[in-house]
């Protein structure tokens, strides 16, 4: 399949799966390299090579590419991925075409529409002219677009499903036919656990959990395995800001010990060791789409952002856990602080700003940690705490 390569001034090139240079993507990622944030031309990078790699598995070249393809590549990409990252693909494959087209790169009838002055024209790729006095400052409708659920409440998904999934993943897994196969299943056994554990507890998206490098995991940890340990997110998070997540020492711990021992044994065959934490078999790292599949093929409900929001809503009852334990020991503390919680998600998701989707969060944290059946979250809260409270105390003495 077509993959992304940089060059040393980090410029992105399209190669294919046989190696060649594909030249005209490249030129149009390098010219819009000069314009758009590193971060806009990654993401536009990876829409495109979905579409190239969808048409190298036919035998089908950029410019031969006609409607009937890009509407199968559509349909298979729903199968897996929701309505708006489909939209997104097909809105960067369309942009890529209008841009060869006017450059002279491509034939002028590849993408366009037929009207009073030239009806007889025919394109490869039908789009639909602007509309008059539309707001919008596109030079084309694409008609093919999947319709977009309205947002609404964000759905969540539960503990058992969570449990479900790793379960089905594990089981998918163990079912790998190939040389050496114990070794193999033990291997991706540990890395598609942790990447899903990092999607449902640190709440990272796609990109950030296949991107998660090394030097960002922190070193093994003693004391407490609940206490919360901060780690910095840097790379493939949304429009490139950067944020500090925590997650327990015991995922920390687990990771770290994946880095030095089953990744490790495939840097030592592959002699490739690539930035990202999460390596195939042959020792290249894992994409979003990878990821994407991964959990597709073991449940047709969830999806990696459900495992977001999971973590989300989970960090929600812990802080409003903690707070409701702040708010039991103090003897002047009438309720609970929402406000600072909701800032406190905003931080871990990586958002400017609280507003309404995390007032959801909250409230459902409310309703979640009242009652006599939270003894266990409270039990859980506690633990976390004094695993807290221990490194800080840890800190302090080795500063005196």
């Amino acid at each position: 399949m077509a993959r992304i390569v940089r060059t040393e001034h980090k410029h992105p090139v399209v190669i294919a799966h046989n190696g060649a240079l594909m030249r005209v993507p490249t030129h149009w990622l390098i010219n819009i390299t000069n314009e758009k944030k590193p971060s806009y031309v990654s993401d536009l990078a990876g829409r495109l090579v979905s579409w190239l790699s969808f048409l190298e598995e036919r035998g089908i070249t950029a410019e031969e590419a006609v409607h009937d393809d890009i509407v199968k590549f559509r349909d298979e990409e729903g199968e897996s991925l929701a309505p708006g990252t489909v939209n997104a693909k097909l809105q960067a494959v369309i942009q890529f075409y209008w841009w060869a087209q006017e450059r002279g790169f491509f034939r002028p009838t590849i993408v366009g529409w037929r009207d009073f002055y030239k009806p007889d024209q025919l394109y490869q790729i039908d789009v639909k002219a602007p509309k008059p006095n539309s707001k919008s400052d596109s030079r084309y409708v694409i008609p093919f677009l999947l319709k977009v659920p309205g947002k609404g409440s964000p759905k969540l998904i539960t503990k058992r499903q969570v449990g479900d999934l790793m379960t089905r993943v594990r089981e998918r897994t163990e079912s790998i036919r190939r040389k050496d196969a114990d070794d193999a299943i033990m291997i991706h056994q540990r890395r598609n656990e942790l990447m899903l554990r990092w999607a449902s507890e640190g709440g990272l998206r796609r990109l950030e959990v296949v991107r998660l490098s090394k030097g960002c995991v922190p070193g093994s940890q003693k004391g407490s395995y609940k206490k919360r340990v901060e780690v910095g997110i840097t790379l493939g998070t949304k429009n490139g800001s950067h944020r500090t997540i925590s997650v327990t020492a015991e995922l920390i711990n687990a990771t770290n010990q994946y880095i030095h021992e089953e990744r490790q044994d495939i840097v030592d065959q592959t002699k490739s060791d690539p930035d990202a934490v999460f390596v195939t078999e042959n020792g290249k790292a894992m994409t979003a789409d990878n990821l994407s599949k991964m959990v597709s093929r073991c449940s047709s409900s969830i999806t990696p952002h459900d495992l977001r929001r999971y973590a989300i809503y989970r960090f929600a009852c812990l802080k409003y856990q903690e707070e409701r334990l702040l708010v039991k020991a103090s003897g002047d503390r009438k309720k609970v602080d929402e406000d600072s919680i909701e800032r406190a998600l905003a931080g871990f998701a990586g958002h400017s700003d609280s507003r309404t989707t995390f007032k959801y969060y909250v409230s459902l944290a409310r309703v979640s940690t009242e009652g006599s059946q939270t003894i266990d979250s409270e039990i859980d809260a506690l633990k976390e705490l004094i695993g807290s409270l221990e490194e800080r105390k840890e800190k302090i003495t080795e500063s005196m």
